[in-house]
């Protein structure tokens, strides 16, 4: 059975692909645990380099205030 996916527990997003253009980074994920929201300051691991939600998209492109868990974004 699949564990359950808690909107309120820690934000854990798992990073399937990145990409580096014009000075900022696009990251693509999907939302395991948590709610990511437009504007969060997040860290990512292992490096803890801190970062701050710019843009969020869905998996169709929209651009969407926030995430939950089983969401590709």
């Amino acid at each position: 059975p699949l564990e359950p996916r808690f909107p309120n527990g820690p934000l854990r997003v798992p990073i399937l692909d990145k990409l580096v253009e014009d000075g900022g980074r696009t990251i693509f994920g999907k939302v395991e645990s948590g709610t990511l929201r437009l504007g969060d300051k997040c860290c990512l691991s292992p490096s803890e380099l801190p970062c701050q939600i710019g843009l969020l998209k869905d998996s169709k492109g929209n651009e969407v205030e926030y995430a939950r868990p089983g969401e590709n974004i």
